[in-house]
């Protein structure tokens, strides 16, 4: 069981059943079953989801759906809740709760492919981190103001 706390320190568990699965294939027609299966443009469930934020909360929503309306809690004030080390941490269970869903199930080869997904994100954004870290201020202030106090 994967669990995440909001901004408001409320405690969500993702614990995916086939029940929450076809709850977010009927609410937003996202088939969880087939992270690695293209879409019209040729991208993957599963890279949409890692790329997409605003997709994947929607997802990770629908998920917890059944705990927010215990609580009383819409979408809206769900969101509201999340940010910061919140949405990091919340992504962080949705992948471990579906990995651990799949592994269950038996397929080695969905918890293989967010494995891979994963790590490809992780060596993407230190990739970036290492270009933005080798931008010369200096340099670019003087290629885009080369007077300096005209």
């Amino acid at each position: 069981m994967s669990n995440f706390q909001d901004n408001k320190q409320r405690i969500w568990q993702i614990n995916p059943t086939i029940a929450d699965i076809k709850r977010v294939k009927n609410t937003l027609d996202i088939d969880l079953l087939n992270l690695t299966e293209p879409d019209k443009d040729g991208t993957p469930l599963i890279s949409r989801l890692q790329l997409d934020l605003v997709l994947l909360f929607d997802v990770i929503f629908v998920l917890v759906e059944p705990q927010a309306k215990e609580a009383q809690i819409t979408d809206v004030a769900f969101g509201q809740a999340m940010g910061g080390q919140a949405i990091a941490d919340a992504t962080e269970a949705f992948w471990q709760g579906l990995s651990d869903f799949f592994q269950s199930l038996g397929r080695a080869e969905l918890v293989q492919a967010i494995a891979k997904q994963t790590a490809l994100m992780e060596m993407s954004i230190q990739q970036a981190s290492e270009k933005v870290k080798m931008i010369d201020n200096q340099q670019i202030l003087e290629l885009t103001n080369p007077e300096p106090g005209k």
